[in-house]
C-alpha cells in the first residue's frame, strides 16, 4: 500500500497532465507535484533497504565511537522551519531550558554516524509532526555511567496505552495519525527499534513531564 499509493498518485497525475496541452505554470506545478511523490517513494525505498540490511546483520560490524551531540543538534536545526512553520517550539535542553538535563558533547555510542543521524532525524521529526501545533518539542542527550540516553518529549496529546505498546511495529500507524491524515510510512520507529537494538541499546516511549509522548534511547557508553 504505501509504495502503490504514491506510484498511482504519479500515474493519476501525470495522465491527466498529458491529455491536453497545458500553460507552463500548470505544466511546472504537476512536476513539482510528482517529485514530491519521487521524494517520498525514494525515501521509502531507502528506509525499507536500511532494514533489510540490518534483517541480515550487515550493519553490525565494530565501529568507532561517534559523538552524539554534534548529530542531534544538526538534526534539530534542520527540523526548525518546519517546526515553526506549525507555531512550534523546537529546544536543546541546556542554557536555554535552565533545569532541564545538558545537551552534553561527550556523549558517544558506537553507531555507525548515517543510522544514528537516521535515528534522532526520525524522533524529532516525529515530533514535530504529530505533536501539537503552538506546541513544544524538547530534545536532551545525557551521558550516563552506563551509556548515553537521547530524549525527545513534547507537550502534545500523546500515545493511548495500546499504541505504545505497538509503535514500533513495522507499518503500524496510530489512530490519530491515520485520523488526521499525516503522510507517513509506518516504518520510521520500526527502523530506530532495530537500529538501537542492533548497537546492543533500547528504545521506549513513554508519557513526557508535560504529559504528551516521551521517546528515550539508551545506547552502551563509546568514548568519542
Amino acid at each position: 500500500h504505501e509504495l502503490r499509493s504514491p506510484l498511482s498518485r504519479l500515474r493519476t497525475e501525470l495522465e491527466i497532465t498529458l491529455r491536453r496541452p497545458r500553460g507552463a505554470d500548470e505544466y511546472v506545478q504537476a512536476l513539482r507535484s510528482g517529485l514530491e511523490d519521487v521524494a517520498r517513494l525514494t525515501a521509502l525505498v531507502e528506509e525499507l533497504l536500511t532494514l533489510a540490511r540490518l534483517d541480515a546483520g550487515q550493519d553490525s560490524a565494530p565501529v568507532a565511537p561517534v559523538a552524539i551531540g554534534p548529530i542531534v543538534e544538526a538534526v534539530v536545526r534542520r527540523a526548525r522551519p518546519a517546526a515553526q512553520a506549525r507555531g512550534m517550539t523546537l529546544s536543546l535542553a541546556g542554557a536555554e531550558n535552565p533545569g532541564a538535563d545538558a545537551l552534553e558533547a561527550n556523549a558517544a555510542a558506537r553507531v555507525p554516524r548515517e543510522l544514528l543521524m537516521l535515528v534522532a532525524t526520525n524522533l524529532v521529526e516525529n515530533a514535530v509532526k504529530y505533536g501539537a501545533a503552538g506546541g513544544s518539542v524538547l530534545v536532551s542527550v545525557v551521558a550516563r555511567p552506563d551509556g548515553t540516553e537521547l530524549v525527545v518529549e513534547d507537550d502534545g496529546p500523546g500515545l493511548p496505552a495500546e499504541e505504545r505498546e505497538r509503535v514500533f511495529e513495522r507499518f503500524y500507524r496510530g489512530a490519530g495519525a491515520r485520523a488526521a491524515d499525516i503522510e507517513g510510512t509506518g516504518l520510521g520507529l520500526a527502523l530506530c527499534d532495530l537500529i538501537v537494538r542492533a548497537a546492543g541499546g533500547r528504545i521506549e516511549v513513554g508519557v513526557s513531564r508535560w504529559g504528551g509522548a516521551r521517546f528515550s534511547v539508551h545506547l552502551p557508553a563509546g568514548d568519542a
